[in-house]
């Protein structure tokens, strides 16, 4: 029998992380988004990492004080080697410094660690009768597209700042004054004219409670995009693909949903629905409503849709509803809070550093406290109002929240169909308020006429 070889580690790297992180807690920004907990070695390195993860989520500080403080709360400072084992870990790590080298040393590592573990194991399934060769592709495909998405995290661009602008289209002055929108026109020009189209490495986050029409409204993006010849990728762990295909052929003919689904459609209407469904059928857009839905299964997805399709943005829809609770990546203590802000992370890290695409992630907002209802209580959505993660707002580029008075106030003719879509946060410009009329029997919006953006 052959010798099992030496796993690759390197436990110097791991001790020096860890404590460069309590010693300066701003690290750990840096150190999440390229390492996952089972990069590290350690059974102790990892629970170390994990509770860090903890504390960052929940908005604490960390330092030694409080990570000491969480691992006793949860009876692990003695699997540590207590206090004491904390401040030998720190001996010999200098206060202020670059990580970044060491966390490439852990990830190179766990890289191989996983790689040789993969192979064991397609090793092991072949061995066996009854798994086809079929299978055996696909599943180590998927495992090493999960890695190679681990190689990915953390990549920054290495050209120097004015080398950025010089090789933009249009060089400089095209960099300091843009005519045309930077990025992929959405189909609503006021919209465009607050958040630049849909551009390159950035996160959209679209919110709203539920049945505010954020999903529509992702919906009449997408098929504004891709009636154009641009390619795109919907992945919907809300609908699925034939009630997607259903809304789009309704929106593009004008024909109530409601009619269309119940067979209720005059000659007129079936004529325009075939036609609509026909061009809809037509356009670039790939629905993605089966297979892993964790954070490492899209980015398979993703990546397999930039080679075959040529994608140019995604939508994922929505973000509560992600498989986060059986995805193997990641180790949440059954926590959602602490899934979804490591998911919306991780999309940041997609549409930056990974694939360098728009990402729009649909995300569920609270309902307003009580539940309390009246024509007097301003029940606009708020940053804050996010579900299950604070971490969106800080992670998104922009953030867009959807709001239909109708649904708080009642479905009288001052309030029917009337809906603001607010630009809550803008990283590169100015926050507003795009007034649309929401029609509902064919799931459409229409942006009002003659608008002006207002800055503050």
């Amino acid at each position: 029998m052959p010798q099992t070889p030496n796993l690759p580690t390197s436990i110097d790297s791991e001790r020096f992380i860890l404590a460069s992180i309590w010693l300066d807690g701003n690290h750990y920004r840096e150190a999440s988004q390229m390492l996952p907990v089972e990069a590290f070695s350690l059974d102790k390195h990892r629970r170390i990492y994990r509770r860090m993860g903890e504390l960052d989520a929940r908005g604490d500080h960390i330092d030694r004080g409080t990570l000491a403080n969480e691992l006793h709360r949860l009876g692990e400072l003695e699997s540590v080697n207590g206090v004491s084992g904390l401040l030998e870990m720190e001996e010999g790590v200098p206060f202020n410094i670059s990580i970044t080298a060491h966390l490439k040393i852990i990830r190179d590592c766990f890289v191989h660690r996983s790689f040789m573990f993969s192979m064991q194991h397609g090793i092991e399934r072949a061995s066996l009768n009854g798994t086809t060769p079929q299978e055996l592709i696909e599943s180590t495909e998927e495992k090493l597209n999960r890695l190679k998405g681990f190689l990915s995290r953390g990549k920054k661009s290495t050209r120097a700042f004015p080398d950025q602008i010089v090789e933009e289209s249009g060089g400089l002055s095209k960099f300091l004054y843009p005519v045309h929108n930077v990025g992929i026109p959405t189909g609503f020009p006021t919209l465009d004219r607050y958040i630049y189209g849909l551009q390159k490495g950035k996160t959209i986050v679209v919110g709203g409670r539920t049945s505010m029409g954020k999903s529509a409204l992702c919906g009449c993006i997408a098929d504004s995009i891709t009636a154009r010849g641009i390619s795109g990728l919907y992945i919907s762990a809300e609908m699925d693909k034939a009630s997607l295909l259903r809304r789009s052929a309704a929106r593009l003919a004008g024909v109530s949903l409601g009619r269309m689904n119940r067979g209720e459609c005059g000659e007129d209407e079936r004529k325009r629905l075939t036609f609509a469904m026909d061009q809809v059928l037509s356009w670039p857009l790939a629905i993605d409503d089966r297979g892993p839905m964790t954070i490492m299964g899209i980015h398979q997805k993703i990546d397999h849709g930039i080679r075959q399709d040529k994608i140019q943005f995604v939508i994922v829809d929505y973000l509560q509803r992600l498989s986060w609770q059986s995805d193997r990546d990641f180790d949440f203590k059954g926590s959602s809070y602490q899934a979804m802000s490591t998911y919306s992370t991780k999309f940041k890290d997609f549409a930056k550093d990974d694939f360098n695409i728009p990402i729009i992630v649909v995300s569920q907002m609270n309902r307003p406290a009580g539940g309390v209802r009246g024509k007097d209580k301003d029940l606009r959505p708020k940053l804050s109002d996010f579900r299950d993660s604070g971490r969106i707002e800080e992670d998104a580029d922009v953030v867009i929240s959807v709001y239909r008075e109708e649904r708080d106030k009642g479905s009288t003719p001052e309030y029917k169909g009337r809906t603001e879509v607010s630009i809550l946060k803008q990283r590169d410009g100015m926050v507003g308020t795009v007034n649309m009329n929401f029609k509902g029997y064919c799931f459409s919006f229409t942006e009002d006429e003659e608008q002006t953006l207002e800055e503050y």
